[in-house]
């Protein structure tokens, strides 16, 4: 019988930030916490084993993210599942370049900030699957959006990573996410915890793919948003949709 496959999953949450421009966060650290836990569920078929590592605040300077990044990549193996959460804000600079603003960055030192390029280098030795989800402001724009050669010139080295890829953004690359006190989540966190808590499942359904995920983040953030906010899904590599667990019975 062969191995199952096992999942690693890296949770980051940065809401303390000390830049004028970008306004302290009341739930992100929240999200990220929710969010592992919803994973940490998940231990059981298809998956032999679930770990889980969250960050948040403090914990998740650049170095962090190079570190949490380094971890997916030591641990994990061809066959293994790896995803990646951030909630906190997103920066768009003037090329479009996309930025992670981790604990301690600043809108006038971008270089002290995680960039799209710096995600990119992190990610190509991933071994197996790896599921990106972006809970941040302009989160389309990490896969460049549509306006410079160089987002084609990213997007095309994300098709050569090892297994491939998928990634599911909170909002286009010129639009604002939210978080709401009703909901003390991200509306794009709260649809997506709801979802892996069984709220996207149909009857008959056995499991959650990544294309029913997507179709269920789709409707549910615009809804809980007043259609202000559209989640992107993104898939570079053409991956086949799959499975990425079973419901309980």
């Amino acid at each position: 019988m062969a191995e199952l496959p096992r999942l690693f999953a890296v949770a980051i949450g940065v809401g303390d930030y000390n830049d004028p421009e970008l306004p302290k966060l009341k739930f992100t650290t929240k999200d990220a916490r929710d969010f592992a836990h919803a994973i940490s569920t998940k231990k059981g078929y298809p998956y032999q084993d679930v770990q889980v590592k969250t960050i948040t605040d403090e914990e998740a300077t650049r170095e962090d993210f190079y570190e949490a990044m380094e971890w997916l990549k030591q641990e994990s193996s061809p066959t293994d599942v790896c995803i990646f959460f951030y909630a906190g804000h997103g920066y768009r600079d003037e090329k479009d370049r996309f930025y992670f603003m981790n604990y301690g960055s600043s809108t006038s030192k971008l270089y002290n900030c995680f960039s799209s390029n710096d995600f990119r280098q992190a990610v190509e030795d991933i071994n197996g699957k790896l599921i990106v989800f972006v809970d941040a402001c302009y989160s389309g724009a990490l896969m460049g959006g549509n306006r410079s050669a160089a987002s084609n010139h990213f997007v095309e080295q994300l098709r050569r990573t090892k297994n491939g890829m998928v990634m599911y953004a909170s909002s286009a690359s010129d639009t604002k996410s939210k978080e709401n006190e009703d909901w003390k989540n991200g509306a794009f966190t709260k649809a997506l915890v709801d979802a892996f808590n069984g709220a996207a499942r149909s009857e008959g359904e056995m499991g959650l793919s990544t294309q029913q995920l997507d179709q269920y983040l789709y409707k549910a953030v615009r809804q809980m948003t007043d259609f202000k906010q559209t989640p992107i899904f993104m898939n570079p590599n053409g991956m086949e949709p799959f499975e990425l667990f079973t419901y309980e019975k």
